[in-house]
């Protein structure tokens, strides 16, 4: 089994692979989002990941469009580009906003911080399962 390519793991930019809900627990608990291991900013991991898988579906697009004859199920490999592409944007906007609600942006008060933190996690967790 090659977990790379598995549907359950994911590999960071930084080359660190990780169990996909495993990952995402880490940087909503986080209080910096950054790799476990090596500290890699993981809203540019996201970013990157969202470019390659990007390419990916408009290739998968392309293959689609340019079939002779296209049939549904041939757009079901774009459609899955696209999910993932968009798991991917969701991931850097989870990391620029866990950025953004760090102390170094104006929060002083640790409690309401943290009750700031817990929320919009609930919210985003909320979100990626739709």
């Amino acid at each position: 089994l090659d977990l790379v390519t598995s549907k359950a793991w994911r590999k960071l930019a930084c080359g660190h692979c990780f169990h996909e809900g495993c990952i995402l627990r880490w940087v909503q608990s986080a209080h910096h989002a950054h790799c476990p291991l090596c500290r890699f900013d993981l809203e540019v991991s996201a970013l990157a990941e969202f470019e390659e898988d990007f390419g990916a579906f408009q290739a998968e697009l392309e293959a689609f469009r340019a079939a002779p004859a296209p049939r549904v199920g041939g757009l079901l490999p774009a459609l899955a580009g696209a999910e993932h592409c968009r798991r991917r944007l969701f991931d850097a906007a989870l990391a620029r906003l866990l950025k953004l609600l760090g102390k170094a942006h104006g929060y002083q008060d640790e409690g309401a911080l943290c009750d700031t933190r817990d929320l919009l996690k609930e919210l985003l967790h909320d979100l990626h399962r739709a």
